[in-house]
């Protein structure tokens, strides 16, 4: 009988220890906020169906949804802001799709925890050319703004990350941006762009090699992007061999070396078209024709062909996730689902231009992360200002991207309704891991109720040799006097169990993924050229 009314003692006790510590499970699901509480200069970001990707901004107290473009360097939008002061200047930006114009206004803007009280922007009459977003940030160089050569290069008239990085001096000039794919199975993630700091658990990008960005001439500055040169032979093909290409760049001292542009409004990557007929021309049954919408662009039947690429930056490879290399995110034939080659034929807008070879848009930047060191690109640096740099951490595991394009193009399951968030990217998860330093406070409260485990079971063990000398005194006495028998035996009838359940725990329901809805243009191709 001893060994049940423990029992009954402990029980209860460890059930409450239980419920305590599950207090704190149901938490907020989802992906990294737009506004985080551990660190401020940090923000997720939305996934058009990997073709673009926006984020959140507040302009003259109005929030808004723009694409990040690190190929311009403006910031525009197409609705009117309430709250903005107009300059009575006009300006325009031409994209290789599309084009706007209006007038040049300045508001307060508020991007990720930054905030600027004057900055310009422009705010675009509705127009067929308009590109099918509602805004667009510019994360290019200053010296390619033109809303600040509009305004006689006023310092109002600066780039966003400009003037941001003008106000806060005493942070790192850097911008990093980390894409994710929505079609990944296991890494179902929108991505994120910080500005003045790295991404936790990625800090080892700044461990990476830094690569100059390779500058223009002044008299072509307004054609400088985040450029760089690829490696001698830097793009290795389907067969395991240097696809051999010279570069159109005439300033290059190396002709064997290309040079990249890094740009997030761009969807397909361009590249020279014999890079491009080398990585799919040898694909049973694909056909080089013209896609309304896209252009002139590889057709591949058999979306189960894994292509496989590589990029070499820096000394370093960067492998090409399959499902970014043949790409089903953009059209259907209407005779049948057929794939595209996303690493696309340079346009001929894009191919005229003397100061790049490649464009690598998100299909690339997908598979890395990238860091940009401003460097002296900031208006009003001084000569001691360091140039500026391109890092890059390579986020793709080849293994992993194979098994990945296997499960998606073989072996397809059904979406499914559940509001359970997808998995992070493994570097997401890792940032959200708990610091030794800093932890959160449900596992801080679950060490305590550890420590007290034991306390909880010797008052227990204590409690029940109490009893168990009570039932010997107890039955000492039923010897001598049925009395007292009749008296114990009262007092075990009016004695309660602890077995009452726990109250359920807090849980909260976990909040889904939105997409958002696809532009209407395939190809986004939105950087400034």
């Amino acid at each position: 009988m001893v060994i049940p009314y423990l029992f009954i003692l402990v029980s209860p006790l460890l059930a409450a220890v239980y419920h305590v510590s599950a207090l704190h499970v149901g938490v907020r699901g989802g992906f990294v906020p737009s506004h985080p509480t551990k660190r401020d200069h940090i923000s997720g970001l939305d996934n058009g169906r990997n073709l673009n990707y926006m984020v959140n901004i507040t302009l003259g107290g109005q929030p808004l949804q723009v694409l990040i473009d690190t190929g311009s360097s403006d910031l525009w939008v197409s609705d009117p802001i309430v709250a903005a002061h107009d300059t009575d200047v006009s300006s325009g930006l031409s994209y290789d799709i599309g084009a706007v114009s209006g007038n040049i206004k300045t508001a307060q803007l508020e991007f990720l925890g930054y905030t600027v009280s004057d900055q310009a922007f422009l705010e675009v009459s509705p127009t067929s050319d308009v590109p099918p977003v509602p805004g667009m940030l510019g994360l290019g160089p200053n010296s390619g703004s033109r809303v600040h050569a509009s305004l006689d290069n006023q310092s109002q008239g600066g780039a966003v990350l400009d003037r941001i990085f003008q106000q806060n001096i005493s942070s790192p000039n850097i911008l990093t941006v980390l894409l994710g794919r929505s079609n990944d199975p296991a890494e179902k993630y929108p991505g994120n762009i910080t500005v003045g700091e790295v991404l936790s658990g990625l800090e080892n990008i700044t461990n990476e090699p830094q690569v100059p960005v390779t500058s223009l001439p002044p008299s072509d500055s307004a054609d400088q992007h985040w450029q760089v040169l690829l490696d001698e032979d830097g793009i290795i093909g389907p067969d395991g061999k240097p696809i051999q290409v010279q570069t159109n760049v005439q300033s290059t001292p190396n002709p064997k070396q290309l040079t990249a542009i890094f740009d997030t409004g761009y969807s397909f990557p361009q590249v020279p078209q014999e890079v491009s007929d080398a990585i799919y021309s040898g694909i049973p049954g694909a056909s080089f024709q013209f896609v309304n919408g896209v252009g002139q662009i590889w057709v591949i039947h058999a979306c189960d062909a894994e292509v496989n690429l590589t990029f070499k930056i820096g000394g370093q490879a960067y492998p090409i996730h399959p499902l970014d290399t043949n790409s089903d995110d953009a059209w259907t034939n209407p005779d049948g689902h057929t794939c595209l080659g996303a690493f696309q034929p340079s346009s001929s807008s894009a191919a005229s231009k003397a100061s790049y070879d490649v464009i690598l848009g998100t299909s690339f930047l997908r598979n890395a992360y990238l860091l940009i060191n401003f460097g002296d690109f900031v208006d009003g640096s001084v000569n001691t200002t360091a140039d500026p740099y391109v890092q890059l951490l390579s986020i793709t595991d080849p293994a992993s991207a194979h098994a990945d394009f296997i499960n998606v193009r073989l072996n397809p399951t059904p979406p499914t309704t559940s509001d359970t968030p997808p998995p992070k990217h493994a570097a997401i998860a890792a940032a959200d891991a708990p610091s030794a330093s800093s932890k959160p406070k449900n596992d801080v409260k679950s060490a305590f109720l550890k420590e007290k485990i034991p306390i909880i079971i010797a008052l227990s063990i204590g409690i029940g040799l109490i009893l168990i000398g009570v039932l010997v005194l107890c039955c000492t006495r039923n010897r001598f006097s049925k009395r007292g028998r009749d008296s114990l035996a009262s007092t075990y009838r009016s004695y309660q169990h602890l077995g009452a359940p726990a109250p359920a725990g807090d849980t909260r329901p976990v909040q889904g993924y939105r997409l958002v809805p696809p532009p209407a243009h395939v190809n986004a191709a939105w950087g400034r050229r």
